[in-house]
């Protein structure tokens, strides 16, 4: 795996929301300070938190983190028109020398997906078996994507609400000290 690159959406949107928050609290006469509240803090990150734990295994949240600093990343994906000369390359080879001489050929394929099914057509498994095989690594990694969206999913949804809770609080607390 490479280095972890930052998508350049994901710095933008982050900046204007930061500068955005800080230009309205300025235009609106409100303090910075105003922002260090850590009770708010714990209660939108803790409460957050304890919704997945509730709704979630142990086994899926131990990928969340991963996940997070996926959603960042850049994307590690081939282009088109790259995985098509490869394809093209490789049949090539297949053609001229025999599909056993592209076995010095396939460590040298980035893509794991692309890499095993490869692997198993040299080994000269029986091309519906293969295809039985590279479906259902995809329906498991469909299965594995669709679980990571609903924890971000459920995220997003309980977020908003415990940060209108994190305020109630602190109105409470603030009204009880007039």
């Amino acid at each position: 795996m490479g280095a972890f690159v930052l998508e350049k959406s994901t710095v933008i949107g982050l900046v204007m929301g930061v500068i955005s928050i800080f230009v309205g609290m300025i235009l609106k006469g409100a303090p910075l300070t105003a922002l260090n509240n850590p009770a708010a803090f714990l209660i939108i990150i803790g409460g957050t938190f304890s919704c997945l734990f509730i709704g979630f295994r142990m086994e899926q949240l131990g990928n969340f983190t991963k996940l997070i600093k996926k959603t960042c990343q850049v994307p590690q994906l081939q282009e088109k028109g790259q995985l098509v000369q490869q394809f093209i390359e490789l049949s090539q080879i297949a053609r001229r020398e025999g599909i056993l001489a592209l076995e010095s050929k396939a460590q040298e394929i980035q893509d794991p997906f692309f890499r095993t099914g490869l692997g198993m057509v040299i080994d000269g498994m029986d091309p519906d078996f293969v295809g039985d095989v590279l479906d259902a690594e995809l329906a498991i990694m469909q299965e594995r994507h669709a679980e990571g969206r609903a924890m971000f999913t459920q995220a997003g949804t309980y977020a908003p609400t415990l940060g209108v809770l994190g305020a109630v609080v602190g109105l409470i607390a603030a009204l009880g000290n007039l």
